[in-house]
């Protein structure tokens, strides 16, 4: 019985026993170590930070934040229309696009309101090229051929014929002949059984003893590509471009 009661009172004693020291002391060493590798992880950004604003090293600034998206309108992107390319502007051996083959238009005639403008296909056409003896002297082409008719508001034709000149000059043309008034660029239709500027190619400056007359040529890969005549009154200027195929 006496054994029994002695049993009965150190159980108790025994489930109440403390942990052993040697756990008691890990844990205070794993969280003081988590304390000590804290403070020392916020002593060198703290370190980082100030070498930063002195200077001490470089320091990459934070990725801006992301721009919010656009609100959808609806609308759809404005199309650019695209620019017309000369074709015979570009350099020798480049092939031209679908966009730079447009037929070669050529430079208005200053102070003049287009009356008519006519375009015809694989044409034949007589360009005066020069005046001696009495004759027009021509030469025949065939290709595409635009005939643009102007009234003139009274400009001087020399001012006229001479801004051409000097545009279709800086695109590149050759001037082969440019005349002016009658003496030196022929009569209209009485001489050489009516072969004048009229019966030649229509381009007809009427009456007036005051006209101004050129003629150029554009090569392209060494070989004639485009043609222009053109005339001007004070009252009437034609200009006519033969594309050659």
């Amino acid at each position: 019985m006496r054994n029994l009661l002695s049993y009965s009172v150190l159980l108790p004693l025994l489930l109440v026993q403390p942990m052993p020291v040697g756990a008691q002391s890990l844990g205070k060493v794993i969280e003081r170590s988590a304390e000590r590798e804290a403070k020392r992880q916020a002593e060198r950004r703290t370190r980082e930070a100030v070498q930063c604003v002195t200077g001490a090293r470089d320091c990459l600034p934070d990725d801006p934040p992301p721009k919010p998206a656009e609100p959808a309108t609806g609308k759809a992107p404005r199309a650019v229309a695209a620019q017309p390319v000369d074709p015979y502007l570009l350099p020798s051996g480049t092939a031209a696009t679908s966009a730079a083959a447009a037929p070669f238009t050529a430079p208005p005639l200053a102070s003049g309101t287009i009356v008519s403008n006519d375009v015809m296909e694989n044409a034949s056409y007589l360009r005066i090229i020069g005046y001696a003896d009495s004759r027009v002297i021509t030469a025949s082409h065939r290709g595409r051929l635009t005939r643009t008719q102007y009234a003139m508001g009274g400009a001087a034709p020399s001012a006229v014929i001479g801004a051409l000149r000097a545009e279709l000059e800086r695109q590149g043309f050759v001037i082969e002949w440019d005349c002016s008034r009658r003496q030196g660029c022929g009569t209209t239709a009485r001489h050489d059984a009516g072969r004048g500027w009229n019966g030649v190619n229509g381009l007809n400056l009427g009456i007036a003893a005051d006209v101004r007359y050129l003629t150029a040529r554009r090569d392209r890969d060494g070989r004639p590509a485009v043609y222009v005549s053109a005339g001007a009154s004070a009252s009437v200027g034609h200009v006519h471009v033969v594309e050659l195929p």
